[in-house]
């Protein structure tokens, strides 16, 4: 099997020429008026030059997505169910934490099963939980 076509967790996978391709990593950094800053990375394919992602790094953003709108949930229903006086932004605001959470982690999920069914094909399998 060739070397881009190894599944590999945590390297960069293109999704158009199905396989971890060689890439050009991209440092993306913005800064603000306080002198913080934020620091991105991204990955181009250097066959194709489409976008490339880390199938660890969407999991990753599944994971986390979905928790968050689990946990944005119930409190957005409280807030909506409660019969206290609620203030229409704090229900536009979780109400849309909670939509935007679920979109991320359903975007992220279809991006690293591409990339699962892909290696499955290839002989990966996942790490199965260490038992104590």
């Amino acid at each position: 099997m060739a070397a881009s076509q190894e599944p590999q967790y945590d390297k960069p996978w293109c999704k158009k020429c199905r396989g971890h391709t060689a890439y050009q990593e991209k440092i993306h950094s913005q800064r603000t008026s306080n002198r913080h800053g934020v620091t991105s990375v991204s990955y181009h394919c250097k066959v194709c030059d489409n976008d490339m992602f880390k199938p660890k790094q969407w999991h990753n953003n599944f994971v986390g997505g979905a928790i968050f709108g689990l946990l944005m949930l119930p409190i957005f229903v409280y807030l909506l169910t409660s019969q206290h006086s609620i203030p229409t932004w704090l229900l536009v605001v979780t109400g849309g934490l909670a939509l935007v959470s679920a979109y991320v982690s359903f975007y992220s999920y279809m991006r690293y099963a591409n990339w699962k069914k892909w290696a499955k094909e290839r002989g990966w399998e996942e790490e199965k939980p260490k038992a104590e």
